[in-house]
């Protein structure tokens, strides 16, 4: 049953029943408020304050406080989180996360590495005698440049570069599956040359 106020210059001899249920509905008989009548929607903004709070709830806000590291502060340990965000730096999709040398950390364009640039490529020729040796390229790449020739008899050696049988000088641009061969004349008695052929994938 809704209670309600008593109304002037009615309800005689019921006046004081009808307040008194009234008042019952959010108050105790000792004129405290009853429990449980006090919603969020009766609160107003900014009206609690921590001195309001019992000491647990005062307790746990402290330490949640204390947990959560403020600017400038520093933290040690393991944070895990979900995700996060950092807008210092150039923002943008691929960019790396790099740090500098006092720790701080932004966005910056890659500068190399992780396998999207060109890749130095360098291969080994060893020859002990006068001949033929074969390389077969497994990716794009072109040579373009040979180290000095080494060894004994390396001033009377002669180079020569074929790809796929035909006769060619640096640089040399290869499609993967083409084959390189290297050709070393000049060399007597126990000669032996060495060198290697530098490229780019």
């Amino acid at each position: 049953m809704t209670q309600r106020l008593p109304i002037p210059g009615s309800d005689d001899g019921t006046w004081g029943d009808i307040l008194n249920n009234y008042l019952a509905v959010s108050h105790n008989s000792d004129g405290t408020l009853a429990n449980n009548v006090v919603g969020t929607s009766q609160i107003q903004n900014n009206a609690v304050t921590n001195a309001q709070l019992d000491s647990a709830t005062q307790s746990q806000l402290s330490a949640a406080t204390n947990a959560v590291s403020k600017a400038g502060d520093t933290m040690t340990g393991t944070l895990t989180v979900p995700s996060f965000k950092v807008t210092g730096g150039s923002v943008g999709a691929g960019q790396v996360l790099t740090s500098d040398s006092a720790g701080n950390a932004t966005w910056q364009a890659p500068t190399g590495g992780g396998g999207s640039g060109p890749q130095t490529v360098i291969v080994p020729f060893d020859f002990q005698t006068n001949g033929n040796q074969y390389f077969t390229s497994p990716v794009i790449l072109t040579f373009s440049a040979m180290s000095s020739l080494n060894g004994s008899g390396a001033g009377e050696a002669t180079v020569s570069l074929a790809l796929n049988g035909a006769a060619q000088s640096l640089p040399i641009a290869m499609a993967a599956g083409d084959e390189l061969t290297v050709q070393v004349s000049g060399l007597t008695g126990s000669d032996r040359c060495s060198f290697s052929l530098e490229g780019t994938t």
